[in-house]
Order: structure tokens, then sequence, then C-alpha cells
């Protein structure tokens, strides 16, 4: 049986070993969220390092956004973060990917991806591409309080 949208990390995080595989498995999303965060990878691991010290942004790490649990997510500013393994090179992954990107825009989220090897051979790249979303998607807040509040 299906146990949510984040059915597909169950069996992603199960393939990476990370989990013991149990039929039937039913748990909360949030628990799962809780689940993956105390088994980063060592990418993940290595990116939140430099994410909770990020000073453009906010970040947590593995929270339930509209059902689905992104590597990292900002509020403020609706930016999830997703390191992708190999795994995510696989078609039928992708497809999931895809669906789950669609599905976070549909509710005003930005997804940046990245891949294991950026983050682990060019940290910083990958930090200097999240501050720049971060400074435009904080421009665009911005602008709407700012039009919302009837100054422009």
């Amino acid at each position: 049986p299906s146990v949510g949208p984040f059915t597909h990390l169950l069996k992603e995080a199960i393939m990476r070993r990370r989990l013991p595989y149990k039929k039937h498995r039913k748990i909360s999303t949030k628990a799962f969220a809780d689940r993956l965060r105390d088994r980063m990878t060592r990418c993940e691991l290595l990116l939140w390092s430099r994410l909770k010290r990020f000073p453009h942004a906010q970040f947590e790490a593995q929270v339930v956004v509209c059902g689905y649990i992104p590597d990292f997510y900002c509020h403020e500013l609706k930016l999830a973060i997703e390191v992708d393994g190999g795994v995510h090179r696989r078609p039928r992954v992708r497809c999931r990917d895809i669906h789950k990107d669609k599905v976070l825009a549909s509710h005003g989220v930005t997804v940046l991806r990245v891949t294991n090897e950026m983050v682990q051979y060019n940290i910083h790249r990958v930090l200097v591409s999240i501050r720049n979303v971060s400074v435009m998607l904080s421009n665009r807040i911005g602008l709407l309080r700012t039009a919302s509040n009837g100054v422009e």
C-alpha cells in the first residue's frame, strides 16, 4: 500500500541501504523526515555544515513541504535544495524528481538541484549558486511586499 507522496523517498532510502526494508511500512511523513535527517549522506552533511552558517537565508534540513521532504528548505524564500546522488540518473527516479519539482513549483517553491559531485568537489560554486538564487528570491519577495503595501 502507498504511504503517501514520500513513498519514493522511502524506496530510495531502502535502495541506498539507509533504512531496513519492512513490507507494508507505515510511517508518518514527519517521522520519515526525522529518520532521513538522522541518516544524511556525506555530501548532504557537508552542504548542511555550510548552510547552517549561510548568511543569506535560514535553512532547515529534511522538513516536510507540500507532502515532500527536500534535503534543505528555506521557509521565507520558499527555496528547496536537493542533493542528488547517482540514483537520480535512473529514468524512474528522474521522473519522480520531475513530478516532485512540479508539485513544489505549483505551491510557489523554487527547487535547486545539485549533484553529489558538485557538493563534494566544488562546494564554493554550489554556495555561490545558492546565494544567487536566494538574493533573486529575496528581491522578488521584497517587491511583492512593497506592492502589497501599496508602496512603489
